[in-house]
């Protein structure tokens, strides 16, 4: 979507310190990318263009404020998720108490806080609150707001890593034929639609030079979208010292 200036080392440098260096030229365009509300729209689009059936969880309701929370509201299959912030969500199975919902969703708006040199994509969002409905995850055969989360890594439209991780934070990584790259915490069997998975990633990140492609599965074998991140973990190392250099040197 747009160019920028790489330093002459950038063959060298591992992926992470690519990853942040690309996140620190982003643009506001990104913005409505990253917004786990509007990029909804981007899915539509491309499920209207390439007539694919790319599913996401259904949004109940767009919060007014982050007092605009009432009893009524609460059901156990829902969650609660913010447009603007990572891993601020509200499980309502386990969170029942109109208080302390409003508690957690006033403090978090007020924790807002946005990295303007490493993410500037994310101060353009708008910040919200919304509520969503939960899936039944593959693995736990659950309707839980823990769904376990595929994270395919993007290079121009071309899927190189799958990162496979649970609510506990236990993970796995693997390549696009599923051999196991790293530490392997979940042990998962290859899903029978990870072809169909890696399609759709390959789509959605095609506009893009780099970016990381979430999906979740569900009881019945259905993807669904689960949202985009340009700048995964921040641009921090995730991975092995020479996983990190390995695939760095995928990125021209």
């Amino acid at each position: 979507m747009h160019n920028f200036i790489k330093p002459e080392n950038w063959y060298n440098l591992p992926l992470y310190e690519k990853v942040k260096i690309y996140g620190s030229t982003l643009t506001e365009e990104y913005s409505k990318y990253v917004d786990k509300i509007e990029v909804k729209k981007y899915i539509d689009s491309i499920n209207s263009f390439y007539k694919t059936d790319i599913k996401y969880p259904k949004i109940i309701k767009i919060l007014k404020d982050t007092n605009d929370f009432y009893i009524n509201y609460i059901n156990e299959n829902h969650i609660i998720k913010s447009s603007h912030g990572s891993g601020w969500n509200i499980d309502m199975e386990y969170i029942k108490h109109v208080l302390i919902i409003q508690f957690y969703l006033n403090y978090w708006n007020k924790e807002y806080k946005i990295d303007g040199l490493n993410e500037p994509q994310y101060k353009y969002i708008k910040p919200r609150f919304f509520i969503e409905e939960k899936i039944q995850d593959k693995y736990s055969n659950k309707i839980n707001g823990f769904a376990i989360v595929y994270m395919i890594r993007c290079l121009n439209g071309k899927p190189f890593l799958i990162h496979v991780k649970n609510y506990e934070k236990y993970s796995s990584l693997y390549d696009i034929d599923w051999n196991i790259l790293d530490y392997n915490e979940l042990n998962i069997s290859k899903p029978k639609n990870i072809d169909k998975m890696l399609y759709y990633a390959s789509i959605l990140s095609k506009p893009f030079e780099f970016v990381r492609v979430d999906f979740y599965i569900d009881y019945n074998d259905n993807i669904y979208f689960s949202e985009l991140s340009f700048t995964p973990s921040g641009g921090k190392q995730v991975f092995s010292d020479k996983l990190e250099i390995e695939y760095g040197k995928l990125w021209n």
